[in-house]
């Protein structure tokens, strides 16, 4: 809500009702199967570190849409499990999530939920993943960014498409 801060809170979540495509790019590290990925958002919501179950690290620098060579590789396993459970895909406060719908055994679209309701959909088309199925989903902790992971129609690369809330 406005003018919360200058009341002394915190406003840890935004008020976003549309999400559209602010990047998009490939990352040769990363692996071309589900959940295989994740994008975890800083706090000020600047930087996201792109992880790849291959043990990968990246920083992707949201204001200059830069991405960094590995930052390390061979990171513990723990990190695995983390990916594999497909937990976490909601914003800090639990407003926000994100859905993964298959059809035929194949992630084809992307839903933000918002209080429980459906306020945005993509397919794997309108995020540039063409016919190829969307391989991984995250949200920031406003629910400012949704990222995802999956083969990009335009390279036919693996990589992120960075999604923007207003």
């Amino acid at each position: 809500m406005p003018g919360l801060e200058s009341k002394g809170f915190q406003v840890l979540e935004g008020a976003y009702s549309n999400w559209s495509i602010y990047d998009s790019f490939d990352d040769a590290d990363a692996t071309n199967s589900d959940s295989y990925q994740d994008a975890v958002v800083n706090r000020k919501e600047t930087e996201i570190l792109l992880v790849d179950s291959g043990y990968i690290l990246k920083k992707y620098t949201i204001a200059t849409k830069t991405l960094s060579a590995s930052l390390i590789a061979g990171i513990v396993q723990w990190q695995w499990s983390y990916l594999a459970l497909g937990i976490f895909i909601t914003s800090v406060q639990q407003t926000y999530a994100i859905a993964k719908w298959r059809t035929d055994g194949v992630i084809d679209r992307l839903s933000i939920i918002k209080d429980g309701v459906v306020v945005k959909t993509f397919t794997n088309s309108e995020l540039g993943f063409g016919t190829n199925p969307i391989r991984s989903a995250s949200i920031s902790p406003s629910g400012k960014y949704v990222i995802a992971s999956g083969v990009r129609a335009t390279t036919g690369n693996m990589g992120w498409v960075v999604l923007v809330g207003s």
